[in-house]
């Protein structure tokens, strides 16, 4: 392209969202990033404290697409949160190159898709005991151990 036309997020290497909140118009502007520059993402880290639907960034969700899929084909490191248990894939993420996957877990607060049961008081994760946090670990290995097809399984067995 012209040099008037790049903007800042052409050649984007590095997507970083932590914390505050991603609804309609963020989720649309994060979707068009990641898509533009999928050819050239290396590493992306998305952990916002809430979302109004999605957990991972759609990469075709600004097309209206929700199921659109897209290859990073340099894309090597993600970081993502544990719970809800997502697999990129599911997202439209195709990861061919993907070195780690690291998930990331809010010790305080539930995320706003846990939502409580009416009468129920806000707790820690930690409150049901030992046992929702290896819950959710063996779900999330089962899921990456079960979506060979992606590349994940010889690398989680190595």
């Amino acid at each position: 392209p012209d040099a008037e036309e790049l903007s800042p997020e052409d050649n984007m290497q590095e997507l970083r969202v932590w914390g505050g909140g991603v609804a309609n118009a963020q989720e649309d502007t994060l979707s068009r990033r990641v898509d533009k520059n999928a050819s050239t993402l290396q590493v992306v880290v998305y952990k916002p404290d809430h979302t109004k639907g999605g957990i991972l960034i759609r990469p075709k969700y600004h097309r209206g697409d929700r199921r659109g899929v897209q290859t990073f084909p340099v894309l090597t490191h993600m970081s993502i949160r544990l719970v809800p248990s997502v697999m990129p894939a599911e997202f439209g993420w195709r990861l061919p190159a993907l070195k780690q996957l690291t998930l990331l877990l809010d010790l305080s607060v539930r995320p706003r898709w846990n939502r409580y049961e009416p009468g129920e008081g806000r707790r820690s994760i930690f409150d049901d005991g030992e046992s929702y946090l290896r819950t959710a670990l063996r779900t999330r290995l089962d899921r990456l151990v079960d979506s060979g097809d992606n590349g994940f399984a010889a690398r989680v067995a190595a």
